[in-house]
C-alpha cells in the first residue's frame, strides 16, 4: 500500500484506515469483515502492535519495520530496495479474501 500523497510506502495502518482505502465504508466495516482483514495481514506477515497514538489504537505494522526502531543512516523509509513481496493466494481457492 502505497502513502498517497508522497508515494511512500506506508509501513503502519490500522485495520479502518486500510479498509477505507480499499473502498469499504464505515457502514461495511463489520466485525467479520474486519476479523479477515486482519487475517489477511497477519498472513502476509504484518504485526498487530498498539500504537502510542493518544487512545493507543491497534494498529499494523510492516514486516521488519518495528514500530519504534529507528531508520538506518542514508536510508529512506518509502524505500524498497531489495525488498520482495511474494504472491498471497491460498492454492485451490479461488474466492477473494473478503
Amino acid at each position: 500500500m502505497n502513502g498517497g500523497q508522497n508515494g511512500a510506502f506506508v509501513n503502519r495502518i490500522s485495520l479502518a484506515d486500510l479498509l477505507s482505502a480499499v473502498g469499504y465504508t464505515i457502514d461495511k466495516q463489520t466485525d467479520a469483515v474486519m476479523k479477515k482483514a486482519g487475517a489477511v495481514m497477519h498472513m502476509l506477515g504484518w504485526e498487530k502492535k498498539r500504537s502510542s497514538q493518544e487512545g493507543r489504537p491497534w494498529v499494523y505494522v510492516r514486516p521488519g519495520h518495528e514500530s519504534g526502531a529507528k531508520a538506518e543512516p542514508g536510508a529512506s523509509e518509502g524505500s524498497s530496495e531489495g525488498a520482495a513481496l511474494a504472491p498471497v493466494h491460498a492454492e485451490g481457492s479461488d474466492d477473494p479474501p473478503f
